[in-house]
């Protein structure tokens, strides 16, 4: 929610689709309720792309895929859910969907647990440029709150500066560009053109209510708490041990007193276990200072449902076969 970062804390939310994307649209519940708010709403369902690059060695070169992320409404509580797909994909592309959710969630309040797919999520607030979700169906649990601005996709070329250098970034330009590059020509090549109404939001920054700490169940560590706890103080770093939610969590602090984002340097136990984690804080974190400010008209971050179904005509064109 990177949106919807797929993991709700980072925000790939928006860190979203199982299904095509004309299979969510049109006269659903979230369509009756986007009719209801200000034009400063965003339209659900809400859409994001990620280029993913993964060297395959046996052929020895750099493949991509193209990864949705779609948050939707399905009734009429706004109850949200979230599904991925691949709406591109080029021939022997290995990339796995970057969209995972944590096993568990905590924060000093409450302990989340997915189930198994990903964590329930409600919507609180949508409109006058700012979208709250929420883990719990009443108020007072985990929030993310996400400002953003709407631009105007309407009649648009395909290939304008607000897509191209958001879906086909200069940063996924690595030492071996030539895939990246063809895929980029390509779609800069197209003459599609956005139906008209469409339109994009661009994130201006995006803050949690609560500060978190993330965990899978996979990541044990093979100590005990205070045996953790112990060592890291031992070779001198500043571990700040808590209780959330009757949990015992310890953390590294580094000597600009940001959590350390090293391997292993966040930990939580759960019923006897030790499992190391990622810290996200609850610092609001503003995002148009990561944008190019040669941009001056925008960067799209989540594309609504009209603009999802032109993207999605215009990755069919893109070409999959590597040679």
């Amino acid at each position: 929610m990177q949106l919807l970062t797929s993991k709700f804390s980072k925000l790939s939310f928006i860190s979203l689709i199982g299904l095509t994307i004309s299979a969510c649209g049109g006269d659903g519940t979230g369509d009756s309720y986007n009719n209801s708010t200000a034009k400063t709403s965003i339209k659900f369902p809400m859409h994001t792309y990620e280029l993913i690059g993964e060297r395959n060695d046996s052929i020895g070169m750099e493949l991509y895929k193209i990864f949705s992320e779609s948050l939707i409404l399905r009734d009429n509580d706004v109850f949200l859910t979230t599904r991925t797909q691949v709406d591109f994909a080029q021939n022997y592309a290995t990339a796995e969907n970057p969209f995972t959710e944590y096993d568990f969630t905590l924060t000093k309040d409450k302990l989340y647990e997915s189930n198994g797919y990903s964590l329930p999520l409600y919507l609180e607030r949508n409109g006058q440029g700012s979208v709250v979700i929420s883990h719990d169906q009443h108020k007072g649990g985990l929030t993310q709150t996400i400002t953003f601005k709407t631009l105007s996709l309407s009649k648009k070329k395909m290939n304008s500066s607000e897509v191209i250098n958001s879906i086909f970034a200069s940063e996924n330009l690595n030492s071996e560009p030539t895939e990246f590059l063809k895929l980029r020509l390509a779609f800069f090549k197209s003459a599609q053109t956005f139906p008209e109404g469409a339109e994009c939001y661009q994130f201006l920054s995006t803050q949690l209510s609560h500060s978190t700490i993330e965990f899978d169940k996979t990541n044990l560590v093979n100590k005990t708490y205070s045996a953790w706890v112990k060592e890291k103080k031992t070779q001198g770093l500043n571990v700040i041990t808590e209780q959330w939610a009757n949990k015992n969590v310890a953390y590294v602090k580094k000597a600009d007193g940001e959590v350390s984002d090293d391997y292993q340097m966040v930990v939580a136990e759960l019923n006897g276990k030790l499992y190391f984690g990622d810290y996200t804080s609850d610092e609001k974190v503003d995002l148009s200072k990561y944008i190019d400010p040669s941009l001056k008209s925008g960067l799209c971050s989540a594309f609504d449902q009209k603009a999802a179904y032109g993207l999605h005509l215009a990755f069919r064109d893109l070409p999959t076969n590597p040679w």
